[in-house]
């Protein structure tokens, strides 16, 4: 079995089946502005907290500059250095002494400092001052050879030029134990940042490339991962102020600009591939937080969801039959009989579409005057579409007139396959909402609001779901 040392990567080692392995060479390469610095100042510092005591040999960046920047995410080396526990070997300014010597120096400190952690930085700048391509070749070999015998576990960063995709140094593939490629990358014109683990020894991956960020420090992001809730609780909403209401999420009120505007419309738009309860871990909470002001929600569910599944979630977050029947009323097109006591279905069967927007008009003005409150009307464009057909944009044009008189709040969803009735949607709407599938990882961005890309992940510790983000930086 391999002996693992822990990378101190939040979220790699679980990939990497508990780090690296002990005594290995690892080449880290990635375009100018990659990440590979702090990636390689996590390894050190995780390290040296755990009385590992770890080496910086320098070509590329003076200590000063190393201490500082890694200061700037937490990470005090400072302290370390203090505590005897990490060192830095500066060789910017090693003009002469020739190859011999290098290897001399950094076999020295390795053994003298008792090294188990080593960061080279960077095999690029180093090579460039050779005369030869054969002496970077030479040099890699006699680095592997030091490392073998001192046991040490080595990240070796190599300098990839913007226009260049791998490493290129032509043996790296018979050299490195492992290679960990850093990439920056443009989706929908904003920044993603990718990790791509080309090779790792002893090591089963079932995926090799991971979404990261820069944002406290260096983290990827494995496959979104539905978790349960353990012990389910009742919602506890977040007040609304002024003129906005929260979409039940503090979060993502901050990210759209403090939450919904009163008479406002908002776009949610679903990727393809999306989890089922992607879609419910944003619109859930919305309709909760209402619901638990006493609030009327008019829901006409988007397809896979009816009536009986969004009683269900209701129930879970521990609501009443009355109020149930009191704060929300389900339309379904299909409905053939209604129980009495199902006060929250409203069936649109055998309705023209000007009698199904009369029938939606009257009821919100009925819920409105009931509760004295705005309400929430929800709708799935897919549903909505194959309800109301070819009057569906004038039906839309009607509708966001309407919530835009009587101070009510609209919601759109849309699925990936809506794409006319999404895009005619989206000129109307105040918040315009993505969210994409990339590598098994969800990513939220907003059009408007413009927003950076951020990675959506569940957080059910108030015992029920709720969208936790994490920016990409």
């Amino acid at each position: 079995m391999t002996k693992r040392i822990a990378t101190g990567i939040e979220g790699l080692d679980e990939v990497l089946q508990g780090g690296f392995p002990k005594g290995s060479m690892i080449l880290l390469g990635g375009n100018p502005g990659t990440g590979k610095t702090i990636f390689s100042g996590e390894f050190l510092h995780h390290g040296g907290k755990n009385y590992e005591n770890g080496l910086y040999v320098s070509f590329s960046e003076g200590r000063e500059a190393f201490i500082n920047n890694m200061s700037s995410f937490g990470l005090h080396f400072d302290e370390l250095e203090r505590e005897n526990r990490f060192k830095i070997l500066d060789l910017v300014t090693m003009k002469e002494g020739g190859l011999d010597t290098l290897m001399e120096m950094i076999t020295n400190d390795i053994d003298t400092f008792g090294v188990e952690r080593l960061v080279i930085d960077s095999f690029t700048a180093l090579s460039n001052a050779f005369e030869k391509p054969i002496d970077t070749r030479i040099t890699l070999h006699l680095l592997s050879k030091i490392i073998r015998q001192s046991g040490c576990t080595t990240i070796i960063i190599t300098e990839i030029p913007t226009e260049q995709q791998g490493i290129g140094l032509g043996i790296e593939e018979f050299v490195a134990d492992g290679i960990i490629i850093l990439k920056k990358k443009w989706l929908e014109n904003r920044l993603v940042r990718e990790l791509q683990i080309e090779k790792m020894r002893g090591t089963r991956m079932t995926e090799t490339r991971f979404p990261f960020t820069l944002h406290n420090g260096f983290k990827i992001f494995q496959p979104f991962e539905v978790s349960e809730v353990k012990e389910h609780k009742r919602f506890k909403p977040i007040p609304n102020e002024g003129e906005r209401f929260s979409t039940g999420c503090e979060e993502f009120d901050r990210i759209i600009g403090g939450g919904l505007l009163k008479g406002s419309m908002t776009l949610f738009e679903f990727g393809k591939n999306l989890p089922r309860a992607v879609p419910l871990l944003f619109l859930v909470p919305i309709v909760s937080n209402f619901a638990s002001q006493g609030m009327a929600n008019i829901i006409l569910p988007g397809s896979g969801d009816n009536a009986e599944s969004i009683y269900n979630i209701a129930k879970s977050l521990l609501f009443t039959d009355e109020e149930i029947n009191s704060f929300l009323r389900i339309m379904e097109k299909f409905r053939s009989y209604l129980k009495r006591e199902e006060k929250y279905i409203v069936s649109m069967n055998s309705q023209t579409t000007e009698e199904q927007y009369e029938k939606g008009a009257k009821l919100r003005q009925e819920l409105k005057k009931n509760t004295g409150k705005p309400v929430l009307e929800f709708l799935g464009l897919d549903t909505a579409e194959a309800a109301i057909g070819k009057d569906l944009k004038g039906i839309l044009d009607r509708v966001v007139t309407d919530i835009r008189i009587e101070g009510n709040i609209l919601i759109l969803a849309s699925k990936s396959e809506a794409g006319e009735a999404a895009r005619y949607a989206s000129n109307m709407a105040d918040v315009h909402i993505n969210l994409i599938y990339e590598n098994g990882v969800v990513l939220f961005y907003g059009i408007r609001p413009r927003t950076s890309f951020y990675v959506v992940e569940m957080d059910c510790s108030k015992g029920y779901r709720l969208p936790e983000f994490t920016p990409i930086l």
